[in-house]
């Protein structure tokens, strides 16, 4: 097997390459989404991406973060608003958190 190959599984995913596959993956499952982008003005902690269940129409909040990364103090009160109020809202580290999170719906 090629070595360079065997690094890459190695590395970890980058917060970015996450926000892609997470993106092509809600297509494919057919789910309304969109993605927030930071700006001055915009409420602190807000989502990375908005999804919009089929059939539900019952919003989640998709918080990417690397293995590594974490939840600053304004994306947990987020969250934790978010869920109070009705939404799902969750940090995503891989696909199976995506699952995770529309399962829940």
């Amino acid at each position: 097997m090629n070595s360079e190959k065997n690094d890459r599984k190695d590395k970890p995913l980058r917060e970015r390459d996450l926000l892609a596959q997470v993106k092509d993956y809600l297509k494919i499952k057919g789910v309304f989404f969109f993605r927030i982008h930071q700006s001055l003005g915009s409420t602190p902690g807000l989502p990375d991406i908005i999804a919009v269940q089929p059939g539900t129409g019952r919003l989640i909040g998709l918080e990417l973060k690397s293995d590594r990364g974490k939840l600053s103090y304004e994306q947990i009160a987020f969250q934790q608003a978010a869920e109070k109020a009705g939404a799902l809202a969750g940090t995503v580290r891989c696909i199976e958190d995506v699952d995770y999170l529309l399962a829940r719906v």
